[in-house]
């Protein structure tokens, strides 16, 4: 069961905000709250088998690459 229970629809950027710092000179994600086995300013995530990086947020997994750009300020106009 995950940490934090199912909900419906997609991460909204105050919630990303919430939970994820970004650093977009050096590309990583760190832990803003912290959670089951996780710690503030722990970087996010793991490798897949493609060797891509995800991470579980709300109940579901996301792409890190993903979360990158939605992190962005111009996405605050999306919703």
């Amino acid at each position: 069961m995950p940490p934090y229970p199912r909900r419906p629809g997609p991460i909204t950027h105050k919630e990303l905000l919430e939970h994820v710092h970004y650093d977009p000179e050096t590309g990583i994600m760190t832990w803003r709250k912290p959670g089951p086995r996780r710690r503030v300013g722990e970087e996010i995530g793991w490798k897949n088998w493609k060797g891509y990086r995800e991470v579980q947020l709300l109940g579901e997994c996301w792409y890190i690459n993903r979360l990158a750009v939605f992190y962005m300020p111009v996405y605050r106009d999306w919703e």
